[in-house]
């Protein structure tokens, strides 16, 4: 009995290193899906690489706080919320050419009607943000009108006006716009 059970759990041992393999031999790889977040709210720390992060409200990177997002990760914005993205304190966004960060929509509203964007907010700076670097980023269909309900004219970043965007700078304001 004791020899059986050996050999049952030597053959076992055996399979678990040998894998899986397709009838020619060859091995076959569980497929990994990627990191999958649903966030909104104040965000910090590292977004992995090759990550999808799915944006349901405004993102907050605090003062003090720093926001790293690698290589290949994919963000997408709610398109009914628009959110925006205010960065109070330090944002790296660094891909590279050929595994770039794209901050986009979700597929379905990529379409030629939404060919000139305005479906999130846009990426902001407060006057407490230290550092944001965009390296090998794409960045799609954002430039949304700021309204009195916006996070960012609610912080003073930008006053709505007439439905059209302006930054406040001092004492000044400029009227921003996406192209």
């Amino acid at each position: 009995m004791k020899t059986k059970n050996l050999f049952v759990s030597a053959l076992l041992f055996a399979s678990l290193l040998t894998g899986c393999s397709k009838d020619d031999g060859t091995k076959v790889t569980p497929e990994v899906k990627p990191d999958e977040l649903s966030i909104s709210g104040e965000v910090s720390g590292t977004w992995k690489k090759g990550s999808i992060v799915t944006v349901k409200g405004d993102l907050f990177v605090p003062a003090g706080k720093t926001l790293s997002i690698e290589e290949g990760v994919t963000v997408l914005m709610d398109t009914t919320v628009k959110p925006e993205f205010i960065v109070q304190g330090n944002l790296y966004v660094v891909g590279t050419s050929t595994s770039p960060v794209k901050i986009t929509v979700p597929e379905s509203a990529r379409i030629a009607k939404n060919k000139f964007g305005k479906l999130w907010g846009g990426i902001l700076a407060a006057k407490t943000c230290s550092e944001l670097l965009l390296d090998n980023v794409i960045l799609e269909y954002g430039g949304a009108t700021a309204t009195e309900a916006s996070s960012s004219v609610k912080l003073g970043l930008y006053k709505a006006l007439s439905g059209e965007m302006y930054r406040l700078c001092g004492s000044q304001m400029l009227q921003v716009n996406w192209w």
